[in-house]
Order: C-alpha cells, then sequence, then structure tokens
C-alpha cells in the first residue's frame, strides 16, 4: 500500500512539474519572439512606476529599463516613453512609437495635438529650448545621453495627424543648434 502511494504521488509531482515548465518554456518564447509586443501590454497592463525623479517639470519614472513621464490633456492620463531609441506615447491605451520623425498626433477628442519626438543626441548637451512650428515646446532631459520635447496644443496647428512638422532646436543664447 506504501509503494502504490509514493508512485502515485510521485507520477503527480512530475506531472505538474513538467507542466510548469512546460508553461515557463511557452511564456520565455513568446516574450523572445515579441519584446516589443511584451513591453507594451507590460507597460498598458500594469504602468507600475519606481525610481521616481523630477526632471524640466515632468515626474520621471522607470520601468522595465524604460523611462515614463506620465501627463494629462484635458483631464485624460496618459505617458509619454523613451525606450531603447525608441520614443512612444501610451494615451487612452493606444500606443505608438517614432524613432527619428517627428510628428502631430491628435487625442480621441480630437480637439489636442500632441507633438513629440526625441532631442538628437548631438545637441543633447547644450539644447535649452524648442519651437514647434514656431511655438515654444518643452524640453525633458530623460538621462545623459537621451532627451525628449513635447508639445500640447489646442487646434492651432494646421498639419494632420501623422503629418511632419517644423521643429527647432536652440541652445541658452537661442542660438538654433538644429532644425528639422
Amino acid at each position: 500500500m506504501l509503494t502504490s502511494t509514493k508512485i502515485f504521488y510521485g507520477l503527480l509531482g512530475t506531472f505538474l512539474l513538467g507542466f510548469i515548465l512546460l508553461a515557463l518554456l511557452e511564456t520565455a518564447a513568446l516574450s523572445a519572439d515579441s519584446p516589443d509586443e511584451a513591453f507594451s501590454q507590460f507597460a498598458e497592463d500594469n504602468m507600475l512606476f519606481d525610481d521616481k525623479k523630477q526632471v524640466g517639470g515632468y515626474e520621471i519614472h522607470t520601468v522595465d529599463d524604460a523611462l515614463f513621464i506620465p501627463f494629462e490633456v484635458e483631464g485624460r492620463s496618459g505617458a509619454a516613453f523613451f525606450r531603447d531609441g525608441i520614443f512612444g506615447l501610451r494615451h487612452d491605451s493606444s500606443f505608438m512609437y517614432q524613432e527619428d520623425v517627428f510628428t502631430v498626433r491628435k487625442d480621441q477628442a480630437g480637439d489636442t495635438e500632441i507633438v513629440h519626438g526625441p532631442v538628437p543626441p548631438e545637441i543633447l548637451e547644450d539644447v535649452e529650448s524648442v519651437t514647434v512650428q514656431g511655438q515654444e515646446g518643452r524640453i525633458v532631459r530623460l538621462s545623459d545621453d537621451a532627451g525628449m520635447f513635447t508639445f500640447l496644443d489646442n487646434g492651432t496647428l494646421a498639419e494632420e495627424e501623422g503629418e511632419p512638422v517644423q521643429v527647432r532646436f536652440y541652445n541658452s543664447e537661442r542660438e538654433l543648434l538644429y532644425k528639422k
């Protein structure tokens, strides 16, 4: 009787251990296939922040090696993030990514435009201000070698969503450092 009980529990334990290992391997394979999708889902589902600090008036958080900047547009929250050279924006559960293109994105209410993008690394040390279509934007230094700009607008920009905009970066003496 004792031997059959040991065999039963041994088989049950082996089955459970095999099932757990199979589940772990499947999860690891899915994560390896789509790291950006996994990161996006993690951020969307959790938005768990740590290592808070204030930079340029924004509260900066780090999540899984990404930097998040929460903001609010007309009472609706969102977060900009910068990871591995990719700048993205989370707003109302939708994500967009940009690498080197400055674009206009309207929120889902349709009357606030969000212009955003990376600061070129070669001017990050000297940049003090940015203009978007001639209007003042905001520079945020995310780290020693990464920065971004944001501009929130209530319909004065003429461009359609996704169209390029004129972006100019200046130093403290208001000398033009870079234009796009």
